[in-house]
């Protein structure tokens, strides 16, 4: 699965891609308004795109739902934030996708939401393990799901699992598998873990 990348039209790509860009921007400059403005869309992610076919559709879902999340985590309900923390968590463990694991950071980033993201930390961090000692393949897909991995390990090991966190078994791994490869925003997020250790 991670050392290709899915055969669809490359045209059909680009455009679902930029809407997915245009939601995002809206719902960040929306803010907590951006569930109410874009209900119909996320009625829409919910109902036909989270449980496609098609990892290109649920990997735009989870992107969208990051982008929610990211801009307006507070006016989102609790169900929704529960339905998306599993997805997330099923498509980071199953389809290594780069924004179900934006989505899990988004809950760590959050101080509304740390108890949700506590409710599922053992398993983000299991599954973050497992990602950033996955073998290594030179596929872009890969890179971009292990920079975000790292990240969001980063993340809850700062505010959810915190003085809890096992520096013997974690520690290894986590700098052998740095450095940010390619999506470098993530390094944000790696140097606040380093600086509160």
């Amino acid at each position: 699965k991670i050392s290709s990348e899915p055969c669809y039209d490359t045209n059909a790509s680009k455009v679902a891609e930029s809407i997915n860009n245009l939601l995002g921007m809206i719902s960040s400059s929306a803010e907590d308004e951006a569930p109410f403005l874009l209900s119909g869309f996320l009625s829409f992610y919910i109902e036909n795109m989270t449980n496609h076919s098609e990892l290109r559709f649920r990997s735009l879902a989870a992107h969208f739902f990051s982008d929610l999340l990211s801009s307006s985590s507070d006016s989102l309900d609790d169900e929704f934030k529960l339905n998306v923390l599993s997805f997330a968590v099923q498509m980071a463990d199953e389809d290594f996708d780069q924004f179900a694991f934006s989505c899990l950071k988004n809950f760590a980033s959050n101080e509304e939401d740390i108890e949700l993201a506590k409710e599922i930390s053992n398993d983000v961090y299991r599954i973050c393990m497992e990602k950033i000692t996955f073998p290594t393949c030179k596929s872009k897909k890969y890179f971009l799901m292990r920079d975000n991995a790292i990240s969001t390990l980063s993340l809850f090991g700062l505010n959810v699992i915190g003085d809890d966190l096992d520096l013997d078994e974690f520690l290894p791994p986590f700098l052998n598998a740095l450095p940010i490869v390619i999506d470098y925003s993530e390094n944000e997020s790696v140097m606040e873990f380093f600086l509160w250790l």
